[in-house]
């Protein structure tokens, strides 16, 4: 993935008003990356050319290699974009002190809103594309991992006679992760904030009850 251009680094900020390069270069460069998010939900990586991308900012195709080599280039970048913030909204949660089924249902709806917006499109065309499968799935690998560890401590506070093992929690989040992403898929068939968020909030019901329960079930008749 590409990262942003160095240039105007280690430069004192201007006291003209004006801005920095570098300010300028970013500005530009995010852009491009919300307009191209846009362009490659409606046409998909594949079908999408750097001159959709370009006409969507007003600009010349060369506007475009000044900030990124080529079009797959510009879908990494997107990619990194979108989990990024998604990897944020993580962080922003473990700050709150809040109780751990509050936590999952502010997660959950997170990542469904997400998910129903152009982003789950996205990545839904790079991860149908040979060129950009192993970039989006290395993307969401890392996701994957921050998430298990957010998942891994929110468990953990779940008060029981016993504290959960831990191949116990690795295949609840294990199991907690597979749910979402099922949901996920299904977002857009939700209308409206209101029902994901009752898609989250029962999500979180069905696997908060069956922790804080699991050990007074009847045993399983052979």
């Amino acid at each position: 993935m590409m990262e942003s251009s160095s240039s105007g680094a280690g430069k004192s900020p201007s006291r003209s008003g004006r801005g920095r390069p570098r300010d300028k270069h970013e500005q530009m460069r995010q852009r491009i990356l919300e307009m191209a998010s846009g362009v490659f939900q409606r046409f998909g990586f594949s079908k999408t050319t750097m001159e959709d991308i370009a006409q969507g900012i007003g600009r010349q195709k060369s506007t475009l290699y000044y900030y990124f080599q080529s079009k797959e280039d510009v879908f990494a970048a997107v990619v990194a974009r979108e989990l990024e913030g998604e990897m944020a909204m993580i962080d922003g949660l473990e700050r709150l002190d809040l109780p751990p089924r509050t936590l999952l249902h502010k997660h959950a709806a997170q990542r469904l809103h997400a998910a129903q917006r152009e982003y789950g499109m996205v990545l839904k065309s790079g991860l149908d594309d040979d060129r950009m499968r192993q970039e989006v799935s290395s993307a969401l690998t890392a996701y994957s991992l921050r998430e298990r560890e957010f998942m891994g401590r929110v468990f953990r506070r779940v008060n029981l006679d016993e504290p959960l093992m831990d191949i116990e929690l690795s295949a609840l989040i294990t199991l907690a992760q597979s749910a979402l992403r099922e949901l996920e898929k299904r977002a857009a068939e939700a209308g409206g904030d209101y029902r994901l968020e009752e898609v989250a909030r029962r999500w979180v019901n069905f696997l908060w009850y069956g922790v804080s329960g699991y050990r007074n079930a009847p045993p399983i008749e052979d």
